[in-house]
């Protein structure tokens, strides 16, 4: 079964690239640049990469307040294959990077938390080759599927155990707040901000002092294996997922309070599957956010909800359900909390008159698991076989619910839905 698959439609950044093991190169640089061939040597503002054999070096330009500076290596968010990057403040990661050997070649990924300038310059110690990467259109990072040869073991083999020796612990240097990112105010302080219940687990990333608690699912287009994120903490503000390799990370997310408004960013270094969903736990504002199979881009939301007001989009995969008939049902989940409750509508719509699309709201977090085997506690469901489709449940009280959309049609489907929960 595809898990919790009713994504945000608000904050979609589009780019299109193959899969990490097929990947696509958006605006990177035709060929490498000759140096002589030395050997990498980390420090404050230069990571090492599989196994010291790249250098890694960041420079960056605010355009907004005209001020610029070199990237500084976060050591508690890289691995040897995987390197962040902050531009002062080591809590506040901008940049990763990723270098994967795949035994016939090196493919690099980059992914952004940030619309402020910048250049990555990767360099091959070994052959004495330099690459320089900057921002793609809608800031999405991007993969560069022939960045250098490959000389080391495929994916899968030991890459590391995540030290990038001789690289201080303490990122120093004082912060820079980037004129808000987009140019608007700075982050209001983390001891203003309020505080939530997000309870950490290891697939549950806690930020802002607990208020928000983000988690991923994601699904590998090439072999079908579908997996949940495995969450690391890095500050009150960042943090990474992992799908499979502890040391090759695939996702950071940050989440900064500018005082006015939520924004929310997330770097992406894959281009498998993904759902990202991020729950303000003090209002209950959930919103999901959708990487397609295929799509190399994350993305910036500086418009955070503060209620449960959000238009979706959604995309249907087949998944084998426990029923009777043991038929394939298409399905997407969606968890959402309330701390206030009120009258909740939910209408969905989609392309095929053909297919039959039903609505279903669940008491508590409906798990994967759970659905599959038909073990959700139902409260209410909209099963008529019409075109849009809606679902109402007034006076709904305060606590934790899943809507699930299904598919009993004959194709598959992908649609759009609104959930609106009002007083």
């Amino acid at each position: 079964m595809g898990s919790r698959r009713i994504f945000a439609g608000l904050v979609c950044l589009a780019a299109s690239a193959a899969g990490e093991s097929r990947a696509a190169t958006a605006q990177l640089p035709a060929a490498p640049t000759s140096l002589p061939a030395g050997q990498c040597v980390p420090s404050h503002n230069v990571g090492c990469s599989n196994h010291g054999r790249f250098s890694v070096e960041v420079s960056w330009q605010n355009q907004f307040n005209g001020t610029s500076g070199k990237g500084v290596v976060v050591p508690a968010a890289s691995s040897d294959v995987t390197l962040a990057f902050s531009f002062g403040d080591p809590a506040n990661i901008e940049l990763l990077v990723k270098l994967l050997d795949f035994g016939d070649v090196v493919k690099l990924f980059y992914g952004e938390l940030t619309d402020l300038h910048f250049q990555i310059t990767v360099t091959d110690t070994t052959h004495g080759t330099m690459k320089v990467y900057s921002n793609t259109p809608g800031d999405c990072g991007a993969i560069d599927d022939a960045a250098f040869p490959g000389q080391g073991p495929a994916p899968g083999a030991d890459l590391g155990e995540g030290v990038i020796a001789g690289v201080a612990a303490a990122a120093g240097a004082a912060g820079n707040d980037e004129a808000g990112e987009t140019g608007g105010a700075g982050r209001a302080a983390d001891a203003a901000a309020p505080r939530g219940s997000c309870r950490p687990s290891a697939t549950t990333l806690c930020l802002l002092n607990g208020r928000f608690a983000a988690t991923v699912t994601w699904q590998n287009q090439f072999n079908g294996v579908i997996g949940v994120g495995t969450a690391g903490p890095l500050s009150s503000e960042t943090g990474t997922f992992y799908f499979t390799d502890p040391t090759d990370k695939e996702l950071l997310v940050k989440i900064l309070d500018f005082g006015n408004r939520i924004g929310v960013f997330y770097g992406t270094l894959s281009n498998l599957q993904y759902t990202l969903q991020v729950t303000d736990t003090s209002t209950g504002g959930t919103k999901t956010y959708f990487n397609p199979p295929g799509n190399y881009c994350g993305g910036i939301d500086n418009a955070f909800p503060s209620d449960l007001t959000a238009s979706t989009s959604f995309t249907l995969i087949p998944v084998p359900v426990a029923n009777t008939e043991h038929r394939t049902d298409d399905i997407a989940l969606v968890p959402f909390t309330t701390a206030t409750g009120g009258n909740l509508e939910v209408d969905a719509d989609w392309t095929s008159a053909a297919d039959n699309i039903q609505l279903v709201l669940f008491r508590g977090d409906c798990t994967l698991q759970d659905a599959v085997q038909n073990a959700c506690d139902q409260i209410v469901a909209a099963r008529a076989m019409v075109k849009p489709q809606q679902l109402l449940e007034p006076s709904l009280p305060p606590g934790t619910y899943t809507i699930m959309v299904i598919n009993e049609g004959p194709g598959d489907e992908s649609g759009t839905m609104t959930a609106k929960l009002t007083p």
